[in-house]
């Protein structure tokens, strides 16, 4: 019986010294060299790229290696070889990962591919377009912020003031002079923004503390002269009502068709409208949104509110595999990427270009549209739009 049990155990340590033995063919965590690389996917920040010699296109890489010869892995970013990278256009420029494409070219498209060591990435091309000449008047669109507060709230107030304000503007006014950076399609746009008034107003707390009173305090106490300023309110917490996604174009005195995505009614005259609410004239952020704004971190930012409420979409969505696209545009604007809302992050992942799935491309995001994003630049035909809207909708024409 002793004997018997020695044999047993016996085989069992045995078995167990041969488990701890891995086959050498078996994955091994190291380090992987660039010699590894298996494939490798090259995305550009843009689907278009104006020819002026300025707009500046720049590029990702992925890297993958093989796992069994069958397995794609991605490879870590720190592991990547940025200075083994080339990436080359069709017109001859060689370029490196770290520098920027520009172009005078009269094509209508560039391609590119990049390579490391003998692998050679996807080919991508990308639409060029013809520098925009802006002969439009200069437009200014002065703003009047209500500040809303109680006795027990008047702190949130102490900071604030006009060159507050007009500095967080100032940032917009910025971008929609496309000086922010060189990007890829966009122009000065010809329009600004300013702080015309701030006016501090103190509010009943029972009625601050209801949405619907506090709603209805706004409609008949502080909107002013809508057809002239744009009117933006101040509050404690955001008002579902007055928040981004309610405050956009209502009505058009023109063609419906001409600003897809929204829908409106037409008018033709203000008189028609029976009731101006307060969604139709403004919007509303909250005090922990301006200081963010001021700060330049977290949340949306004041050129996003300003975007919607000029007739601007949102560029991404969460339904992945059926968004509400048409010809693979969820905003209406070519020169925009349509993005997968699914990781809160500044790299985005693209939907499939032109319903391709072997054409998902990755960028870090700049687009003031784009949620989570740096917010330093509007697209060219995001800018025709937003003109497209003060032309032709109701309290979005008012300029000094």
């Amino acid at each position: 019986m002793k004997f018997l049990k020695f044999f047993v155990l016996s085989i069992i340590a045995l078995l167990m010294l041969n488990s701890c033995n891995k086959d050498e063919t078996e994955y091994s965590i190291g380090f992987i060299g660039f010699d590894k690389i298996a494939k490798i996917e090259l995305s550009p920040n843009s689907p278009q790229l104006i020819a002026d010699g300025v707009a500046e296109l720049k590029f990702k890489v992925k890297c993958y290696y093989l796992i069994k010869d069958t397995v794609l892995v991605p490879m870590l970013a720190d592991r990547v070889p940025l200075d083994k990278i080339e990436i080359k256009s069709s017109d001859g420029q060689k370029i490196k990962l770290s520098e920027a494409y520009t172009t005078k070219s009269k094509a209508d498209s560039i391609a590119f591919t990049c390579t490391v060591g003998d692998k050679t990435s996807n080919e991508v091309k990308v639409a060029l377009t013809e520098p925009v000449v802006n002969n439009d008047e200069e437009i200014v669109v002065p703003i009047i912020f209500h500040a809303l507060y109680t006795e027990e709230t008047k702190n949130n107030t102490k900071n604030l003031n006009k060159e507050f304000l007009q500095d967080i503007v100032n940032k917009t006014n910025k971008v929609f002079a496309n000086e922010v950076n060189k990007s890829p399609s966009s122009f000065n746009s010809g329009i600004k923004f300013k702080v015309h008034k701030l006016e501090f107003v103190k509010v009943d707390a029972e009625i601050m503390s209801s949405q619907f009173d506090l709603y209805n305090y706004i409609s008949e106490n502080l909107i002013e002269e809508p057809e002239k300023y744009l009117n933006v309110w101040i509050l404690n917490t955001q008002m579902w009502k007055l928040g981004d996604d309610a405050c956009v174009p209502a009505f058009t005195f023109g063609d419906p068709s001409k600003i897809k995505g929204l829908d409106l009614e037409v008018v033709k005259s203000i008189d028609e409208i029976k009731k101006i609410k307060p969604e139709y004239v403004g919007f509303a952020l909250t005090y922990g949104g301006i200081y963010q704004m001021k700060e330049g971190y977290g949340g949306k930012s004041f050129s996003y509110s300003i975007g919607k409420y000029y007739g601007l979409l949102p560029t991404g969505h969460y339904n992945e595999d059926n968004p509400p696209m048409e010809n693979n545009d969820l905003d209406y604007c070519p020169d925009t990427y349509s993005y997968v809302k699914k990781e809160m992050t500044l790299q985005k992942k693209t939907f499939p270009i032109n319903g391709d799935k072997n054409k998902i491309y990755y960028y870090d995001s700049f687009n003031i549209m784009d949620e989570i994003s740096s917010s330093k630049t509007i697209s060219k035909d995001q800018i025709f739009r937003i003109k497209q809207v003060m032309k032709d909708c109701p309290f979005r024409q008012m300029k000094l």
